[in-house]
This record gives C-alpha cells, structure tokens and sequence, in this order.
C-alpha cells in the first residue's frame, strides 16, 4: 500500500477506489477470502452486467442554471439550452442570477449539489460506473455496480485498500434521511498521515440485482467535527433528493 502522507488524504482515497470496485467484482478464482456467495454475486455481474441508458449522455456535467428576470417575468434556463420567453417588451430590465447549485440527474437519483464542486464520470467498466463530485473538503460518490454488493462489503475492501491499522468502521448500521428517503449503509473512518476522513456508505434502493451504492466523504477537524462544506451540501441534498422507482 502507498503512503498518502505526503499527500491529501482525499485525492489519495480517490485514486485508491478502482481497486476497492476490482476488488469486489473480481472473478471468482482470483478472490482470496471469498465463498461460495461470492461466486453467485460473480456470475450475476458478468451475467447481468449494467444497463446504460442511451437517451442520455451521463459523462455530461449537469449544466448550470439561471434565473433570467425580464421585466415582471421570472424563467429558469439552463446553460446552452434554448428558452423562449413569452411577451411583447420596450426596453425591459433584464436580470440574470446564477443558481447556487446543480442537478444531479443519473441513474435513478436526483439531487441538488453546490456548483463549485468538480464533476468527473467514469462509465468506461463493463461493470461499474461512477460520479464523483468534490468540493475541498466534502466529496460525493455515487456507484452503480454489476453484482448486489452491499455497504458492508464495500467498507470491507476500502479496509484492505487503507489498511486496518488506519481505517475501522464505526457505525455497521449507519442511517440518513434525504429528502423522504431513508438510507442505511456503513460508516468508517480513517486517519492517515495526519489526516482523518469519514466515509459514509449507503445503499440506494432498487428493484435491479445491480448495487447502487451513494458514498459521502468528508474531512474531520481535530475536535471530530465534519466540515462545514459537508454540512452545507449535506443539507442541500437533503432539501432536493429523489429517488426513481
């Protein structure tokens, strides 16, 4: 395993998720600790693999959107979208006010999330695709992944991608409430370097074989305490999330 000492923690954890997905969805004879379920889980990924939806391009950052006041009338548009704006105008007053957050729209989860965090999109694997939204300290992750994983499993191997001398899980029936949806999964924490992260992993509900799996990382002050980025963009999701059934 690397030393991330030198480093941030963050980015590091980040770089170190491709290994936690092959890990879980290796094939059977090349898994050291695993049973006669994994093998089941094995060939229902190779079997099932995930369904892309065509009609949409989801390595696409969600566009930024806009509240354009003309006169009286208020519209939302979204970045390089057309909008026809109804009504006969002389030399109106036109106001233009960027939204403070974009909408995540992908894979049956819908949630709003600050602006200024990066977007990244990995749908490359036959058997997992990823987002990653990141702010400085607090970052998003959301996996959809070929086999019915569950939070535990993935808290496993991050365990082994850390190593147990730096991560332990806290909390093995961690739960949230976002929007009307409640979320159960698995908390751990690590501290390396340092630098100390929460990772909170909760599973999205589906009627599929396939995991989704919605990952919240964020840094921890010397007190403990999440940062204030996390709260803020934690509250945002709250306030918006959907789930598609």
């Amino acid at each position: 395993m690397s030393d991330p000492s030198r480093g941030s923690i963050a980015r590091w954890l980040a770089v170190t998720l491709p290994s936690v997905i092959a890990s879980l969805l290796k094939p059977p004879h090349i898994m050291r600790r695993r049973t006669t379920l994994v093998r089941l889980l094995m060939w229902l990924a190779f079997g099932l693999g995930c369904r892309v939806s065509h009609a949409v391009d989801e390595s696409s950052e969600p566009p930024l959107q806009y509240s354009i006041a003309v006169g009286d009338a208020t519209t939302i548009i979204s970045e390089g979208m057309p909008v026809q704006i109804k009504g006969t105008f002389s030399d109106p007053t036109v106001t233009l006010t960027p939204h403070e957050y974009r909408v995540f729209p992908y894979r049956g989860i819908r949630f709003r999330y600050p602006r200024s965090f990066t977007f990244e999109a990995d749908l490359a694997g036959p058997q997992s695709k990823t987002w990653v939204l990141s702010g400085n300290d607090f970052k998003v992750m959301y996996f959809v992944l070929g086999a019915p994983v569950s939070t535990g499993q993935f808290a496993d191997s991050m365990l082994d991608q850390f190593g147990r001398e730096n991560a332990r899980i806290v909390d093995a029936e961690a739960a949230i409430t976002l929007g009307r949806e409640r979320l159960v999964g698995t908390s751990l924490r690590v501290s390396v370097g340092g630098e100390r992260l929460v990772t909170d992993i909760y599973r999205i509900p589906s009627r599929d074989t396939e995991a989704r799996l919605l990952v919240f990382q964020d840094s921890l002050d010397d007190a403990g305490n999440r940062s204030e980025e996390g709260r803020r963009a934690l509250a945002e999701i709250d306030s918006s999330f959907t789930v598609e059934r």
